[in-house]
């Protein structure tokens, strides 16, 4: 529907272009009728969305011509047809000349109004998809061009790729770089694995792009060359480097924290945070990607130091060195765990991280953790308390791979241990917290319940839990109990009386608009529709 003023300047016209022109069938709205060019102008002004204007010429205050060359010379693009008399001829046409898309000469039929704007319509069509076309194309382009920029600098920064010339790889994507030096900058997402289980892909993909959205914008303030995402969690900048200003950790105290406050304040329905790490100062083009892996490095540094951080690469991190497997805590660990003492076990378990978190890194700690772990498991074997599932290793493995801190790490080994340890006293039957995970969520579908409350009363972390359920489920505990719900819904539209609001409360869903919208986004119906094909059945 296009947007229509009409000014003319004798009440009687305005009164049969007002009541007797189909103008909705025309495809038009009509927005507004004044009595003059100076009223006309005022509400362009204000509403800049108008499309087109039929004004007559010879108006008080401010006539058609002239309000004709002040939309022309403000740049505005509206349409504008002209209604004359026949001793105006001569004017009307110098108004085509100067812009108008069609005259009208009195006393005019609405047959001819009619024609005129049936034809407006149509061009007005075409240009509308022109338009949209030309933006599209824009969108494309600028898209295709970000994408080919992301896949040079992860190929030369991130996989090393050798270039014979950087500089000409750079030039042909516009990229000029500034004299050197420059610092890479690593911004990574926190807890990542519960944002990736508590989010929708579009809102995921939304919340991904606000904050790379946000942080380029201040990095640019900053002397941000380029700038891109990593999959699947860390945003990556190509920075300047002015010794003059500071240290690196001077520079990513700023920085960083510019990017966290930001984040903080325009993206809180997500409530992230991220961790953020600079590398090596580059003096040299050809240095940049050391100092790439340094800032890497620098954020990973949140595995020893916490979460949250803003780190600057230190030459110092530490360093592998020779390591043997703690073949003599195992035994004391096993004998504690044939007393049942974990108080015992899990007092010898900090310490030994401690001795290990001194010496080398988050790879090879998670190394020999899984090997003590593999350890345990083939003790449970050989003391025959329970037949061990052959892919049970794995599934631990996968657990402390994504742990991003020492104290995740130590957490959740004691949570594996913990579980190697209820295996052996119950010997040949294992309480499965899934399945009493899913009796809660049965017993407790009228109430909001969340994976945190869940994971509290079977007893493990939120992460712990996530990762078992989806193994043992096929499927994420969000998707699962809002599946659930959706099936009860189902049963109570079918078997009860109930309105949708009490069917909606009933299975948690305290905003019925919300359980509508879920519903139909599950089922392609709303549930008062899914009730009124039962009764056609």
């Amino acid at each position: 529907m296009y947007r229509l003023l009409v000014a003319e300047d004798e009440f009687s016209t305005r009164k049969w272009l007002s009541r007797k022109i189909p103008w909705e069938e025309l495809g038009f709205e009509l927005v507004a009728v004044v009595e003059n060019g100076e009223e006309a102008w005022k509400r362009l002004v204000e509403d800049r969305s108008i499309h087109v204007i039929m004004t007559d010429i010879r108006m008080p205050f401010l006539d058609g011509l002239e309000l004709l060359h002040r939309i022309r010379d403000n740049g505005l693009r509206a349409e504008v047809i002209i209604l004359s008399g026949f001793g105006e001829f001569e004017y009307a046409q110098r108004a085509v000349q100067h812009g108008a898309r069609d005259y009208l000469l009195k006393p005019i039929t609405q047959e001819q109004i009619c024609d005129v704007f049936r034809r407006l319509v149509s061009r007005l069509d075409e240009k509308q998809l022109s338009t949209n076309q030309s933006l599209l194309v824009n969108q494309l382009k600028k898209e295709q061009l970000r994408r080919a920029k992301t896949e040079l600098l992860q190929g030369w920064l991130v996989k090393r790729n050798k270039y014979a010339s950087i500089e000409r790889h750079l030039g042909m994507l516009g990229i000029v770089p500034h004299q050197a030096p420059y610092v890479a900058v690593v911004a990574e997402m926190d807890d990542y694995l519960l944002f990736n289980e508590a989010y929708s892909e579009e809102d995921k993909k939304l919340c991904l792009n606000m904050a790379l959205n946000i942080m380029e914008e201040i990095a640019r303030e900053h002397g941000c060359m380029e700038s891109f995402f990593l999959e699947p969690k860390r945003f990556v900048f190509w920075m300047k480097y002015d010794p003059a200003a500071g240290d690196v950790q001077a520079f990513v105290n700023r920085l960083g924290a510019e990017f966290q406050e930001m984040i903080r304040k325009y993206i809180r329905v997500f409530s992230i945070r991220i961790t953020v790490g600079a590398g090596s100062v580059a003096e040299r083009l050809e240095q940049l990607p050391v100092s790439f892996n340094h800032a890497v490095k620098a954020v990973e540094s949140k595995f020893y130091f916490g979460k949250g951080g803003l780190y600057a690469y230190q030459e110092s991190q530490p360093a592998d060195r020779d390591v043997t497997f703690p073949a003599e805590w195992e035994k004391h660990l096993i004998a504690s765990l044939k007393k049942n003492d974990m108080e015992a076990a899990l007092n010898g378990l900090e310490g030994w991280f401690n001795h290990l978190a001194n010496h080398i890194e988050k790879e090879s700690i998670l190394l020999l953790v899984s090997e003590l772990l593999f350890q345990l498991l083939k003790q449970l074997g050989e003391l025959r308390c329970l037949p061990v599932p052959s892919d049970r290793m794995s599934c631990y493995a996968n657990l402390l791979a994504p742990t991003e801190t020492l104290e995740e790490m130590k957490n959740m080994v004691k949570e594996l241990i913990g579980d190697v340890a209820k295996t052996m006293r119950e010997e040949t039957s294992v309480r499965n917290p899934v399945a009493q995970a899913i009796i809660y969520l049965k017993l407790n579908l009228n109430r909001d319940v969340s994976l945190q409350s869940v994971a509290g009363h079977v007893g493990m972390s939120p992460s712990y839990f996530s990762t078992i359920f989806k193994q043992t489920q096929g499927e994420g505990f969000l998707d699962y109990s809002v599946r659930l719900r959706l099936e009860k819904s189902l049963g109570l539209l079918e078997k009860t009386r109930m309105s949708v609001a009490q069917i909606g409360e009933e299975i948690g869903y305290q905003s019925y608009r919300y359980f509508i919208k879920v519903f139909k986004d599950e089922y392609g119906i709303t549930p008062t529709q899914y009730r009124e094909r039962l009764k056609l059945k």
